[in-house]
Formats: structure tokens, C-alpha cells, sequence
């Protein structure tokens, strides 16, 4: 999945973490967008190698959460809880947050 991914990334150094750090936050959610199998919680590569076999015996699957979203039945944006530091800024849920509105091609401020 993060080779296919690298190929249609458009943003760049975007980079393996940033990305697991997604895969973590859709299957990880209190709404959970994608499922673990074996669950409950996707566990991302840890840098020392420690839990290697572990990792890449994961295998993820939408939930039924996620296929609304994908049917657009429903908006992913009120379904993860953010709190992190993103390229210098704190990125927090229950406030103003920029994202990405792909119909128009630009960065939208959403509350």
C-alpha cells in the first residue's frame, strides 16, 4: 500500500512515517475508517525494527465507516480526532483547520 501511495503522491516528502501516522489515525479513530486485522489497533514499523513480523502481518480492510465516506454518504473530516505538529503548526480538532477541497483544487478553511 505505501509503494501505490508514492506513486500518486502528489505532495512531496510526505515520507513512510507521515504516512503510517494516517494509516494509524483512520484505523485508530474512536470511529474507525479502516479495520486491523489481526486487531484491534494498526501498530505502524517501529525505527529499531522491534516488531517487524508483527507489523507486516497486518492486513486492513475499509470499515463499514469507511465505505460511507468513499459513497460519500458521509464526511471523514468530524471522524478523527486531531492533535499533533505538522509542519510547525499544532494541528488540533474542535477549531478552524485547513484541508484540502479536491472538487475545487485548494485549501479550505473548515470549522
Amino acid at each position: 500500500m505505501f509503494g501505490r501511495h508514492m506513486d500518486l503522491e502528489q505532495w512531496l516528502f510526505g515520507g513512510d512515517l507521515r504516512f503510517f501516522r494516517h494509516v494509524a489515525d483512520l484505523a485508530n479513530s474512536d470511529v474507525p475508517l479502516l479495520r486491523t486485522e489481526p486487531g484491534p489497533d494498526f501498530q505502524a514499523p517501529r525505527m529499531d525494527g522491534a516488531g517487524r513480523e508483527a507489523f507486516r502481518a497486518q492486513r486492513l480492510y475499509l470499515s463499514a465507516a469507511g465505505e460511507a465516506v468513499l459513497a460519500s454518504e458521509t464526511n471523514a473530516f468530524d471522524m478523527i480526532d486531531r492533535d499533533m505538529h505538522l509542519g510547525g503548526v499544532h494541528v488540533r480538532s474542535g477549531g478552524p483547520m485547513w484541508t484540502w477541497n479536491a472538487r475545487a483544487g485548494a485549501l479550505e478553511v473548515r470549522d
